[in-house]
Parts: C-alpha cells; sequence; structure tokens
C-alpha cells in the first residue's frame, strides 16, 4: 500500500464524516477548527480505520492528533509506512 492510498482513504473517511467536501480538506486542516471534528467524532473516524485498515489506535495514540496531517502520520506508523 502507497502513502497517496492511505491519504485518499483517510479524505474520503474525513469527507464522509463531516459536511466537508473532499477537496476542501488539506494537510493542514485543524480537525476540531476547520473540519468539526470533536473528540467522539475522532474515535469514530478511528474506528473505521481500524476497520479499513486493519490497525489498531490505542487511546494514547490520539493524544496530540490535531490536524489531518497528524491523523496521516498517525496512520502511517501504525501501517510501518512512514519511512
Amino acid at each position: 500500500m502507497k502513502n497517496e492510498d492511505v491519504m485518499s482513504a483517510l479524505l474520503s473517511e474525513l469527507s464522509r464524516s463531516t459536511p466537508t467536501a473532499i477537496q476542501d480538506i488539506r494537510h493542514d486542516s485543524h480537525l476540531k477548527d476547520d473540519l468539526g471534528i470533536d473528540s467522539l467524532d475522532l474515535v469514530e473516524i478511528t474506528v473505521q480505520l481500524e476497520t479499513l485498515f486493519e490497525v489498531q489506535f490505542r487511546a494514547k495514540d490520539l493524544d496530540g492528533i490535531k490536524t489531518v496531517s497528524d491523523l496521516l502520520s498517525r496512520l502511517l506508523t501504525l501501517l510501518h509506512l512512514d519511512g
């Protein structure tokens, strides 16, 4: 799996979970301020990502995630695609 595939899937999930169109979601989009994602929404999104990518987020994995880029980085780490 390529990083681009992971990003595409992440953007699709974020778009599906928020009223924001996929083309309006950027790497530096702030999850709460720009996309309206609260902590419960983030847990729901990560559950979907866990199912899709067969990974397991721990509670501490969610600490410090503020932007789309943060979430992508954490997901790539879990997938061992972080270089």
